[in-house]
């Protein structure tokens, strides 16, 4: 889907007090950190100190808990348009594809964040029965958009969360000024950043590739049939007849360990077993009527006795349960190269019970399509 809505990137609702402050002697606002490596990254992207920080696939994003919707996230994209009516216009043709109740409700072209024009646009849409608002600052590198653009994206529900009792959009919506005020760019665009026409390889017959950028470490594919998303760099896809997604992240081992943290989970060294917890925990608060299926995962098992196909292991755990009043089947597979357990990967597939069979042949074909760098 354009903007994806992911299970594992949300945030508990803050005070705006935070965020009126004069500043550290670092440059570091007073009550935020910074996130970024401005080095690699090109910018200084600041969030509260509270926040959790995880880096997806070249994007960077910002959240406090699982109790609520709320996230932010900072990346740097291409794209062969000159204009920004016609990179918005390309845009928004793919969101009403994803969102069938998608309508723009604000844009601005007179803005402009670390001296640099940036464009504006907030814009709604509803996702697995819940409707979200997005804000969306898109910094230019360059004059144009093809020379490079920051983008800031601010996503919350619209609707009431059963978790808080609250609208997280009305109740946060206000903190995205406080943090893209802060956001700074280095003057240098960012390492490391290479363009999908330069590193596509051939793609599986039928299938078509998923990810823009090499440094998330393996190239993804997914049925023709799929929509994806190569603006942002975010490995994501979805079917906008009904719904369906898939979303992979690579794990960070700092998001990792807060989690574990919040969470509550004693461990003497990161194993599976820790990630698998983790994932249950965070579904518990995610899912009300909550169940959950997995794979035989003996205790004490760590990279033995998973399922493999083409060049990837994998454990699965499927959750059934209602996401306010929608019933929704998600599937996790924590998936890493066979014969080679350094970097851990979540793939999320999301369906209702009643089109999960129908598309997880699609998710299969795309585990067995994926290709380590």
């Amino acid at each position: 889907m354009k903007r994806y809505v992911t299970l594992f990137v949300l945030c508990l609702i803050l005070c705006t007090a935070l965020f009126t402050s004069c500043g550290k002697n670092d440059g570091t606002p007073e009550g935020f950190q910074l996130v970024s490596d401005p080095e690699t990254d090109g910018f200084y992207f600041y969030l509260p100190e509270d926040w959790y920080a995880g880096r997806t696939s070249g994007i960077l994003t910002g959240y406090l808990s699982s109790l609520s919707t709320v996230n932010v996230t900072a990346t740097y994209v291409t794209t062969d348009k000159t204009e920004m009516t016609d990179y918005w216009s390309a845009s928004e043709t793919e969101l009403r594809e994803d969102f069938s109740d998608y309508v723009l409700t604000a844009s601005s072209t007179d803005l402009n964040i670390s001296d640099r024009p940036t464009y504006y646009y907030a814009y709604e849409g509803s996702y697995a029965g819940v409707r979200y608002g997005f804000r969306q600052y898109f910094i230019l590198a360059g004059n144009t958009p093809a020379d490079g653009m920051f983008v800031l994206t601010y996503t919350a529900s619209k609707d009431e969360n059963p978790q808080t009792r609250t609208v997280d959009y009305e109740e946060t919506s206000g903190y995205m000024d406080s943090i893209a005020g802060n956001f700074r760019l280095t003057g240098a665009l960012p390492q490391g950043k290479t363009d999908l026409a330069l590193t596509d390889a051939e793609a599986p017959a039928g299938m078509k590739k998923a990810n823009r950028f090499t440094s998330f470490g393996l190239d993804f594919y997914v049925p023709n049939t799929w929509n994806v998303d190569l603006s942002d760099g975010f490995i994501g896809a979805s079917l906008a007849e009904d719904g369906t997604a898939v979303g992979l992240e690579a794990l960070s081992i700092d998001a990792i360990a807060k989690k574990m943290e919040y969470f509550g989970i004693q461990s003497n060294g990161l194993t599976q077993m820790d990630l698998v917890k983790i994932l249950k925990a965070e579904y518990r608060e995610y899912l009300t009527d909550f169940t959950v299926e997995e794979d035989p995962f003996p205790e004490g098992a760590d990279a033995q006795d998973a399922t493999t196909v083409g060049e990837t292991s994998y454990r699965r755990m499927t959750f059934t349960g209602k996401h306010g009043a929608q019933e929704v089947r998600v599937s996790v597979y924590l998936l890493w190269e066979t014969g080679h357990a350094r970097t851990f990967y979540l793939l999320t597939y999301t369906a209702t019970p009643a089109t999960y069979e129908t598309h997880l042949g699609d998710v299969e074909q795309m585990l067995g399509a994926i290709r380590y760098q």
